[in-house]
């Protein structure tokens, strides 16, 4: 079997355009079928809450064990420059920064999926019962 291997540009293409298609799929699945998407809205945000905390729970416990790193390095060597230990604050800058990119992510995915919650309000759509048919 070939061993398929795309560059990065080609990876990236993928994935933005699968992420679009999931975002356009989603909008349309709350515009159409409103009471569909609520109960797919529920399952989908406890797991995308669910993935933001442990995320998160994982990344502050690095940002720990780097702080407590650095706290030790500095204790043993306290006459050293800090350029020695310099690697060390990057990482700690590296992960609050990522931090923060994941906490922004999350915030703007739930708020996403809480816009199209309420789409049908927003847009003053009226949603067909399901005993109305076409004539």
């Amino acid at each position: 079997m070939p061993n398929l291997q795309l560059s990065r540009r080609a990876t990236e293409t993928l994935v933005v355009t699968l992420l679009a298609a999931a975002v356009s799929g989603l909008a349309f699945v709350a515009y159409r079928y409103p009471h569909g998407y609520r109960s797919l809205a529920i399952p989908l945000g406890a797991v995308t809450t669910m993935y933001c905390v442990s995320a998160f729970a994982f990344r502050l416990g690095g940002l720990e064990q780097g702080i407590r790193s650095l706290n030790d390095r500095l204790r043993e060597r306290a006459s050293d420059p800090l350029s020695t230990v310099d690697h060390l604050i990057t990482g700690l800058d590296h992960n609050r920064a990522s931090m923060s990119r994941l906490a922004i992510i999350c915030l703007l995915v739930l708020a996403y999926l809480a816009l199209l919650w309420f789409l049908p309000t927003i847009l003053g759509t009226q949603q067909l019962s399901h005993g109305s048919g076409g004539a």
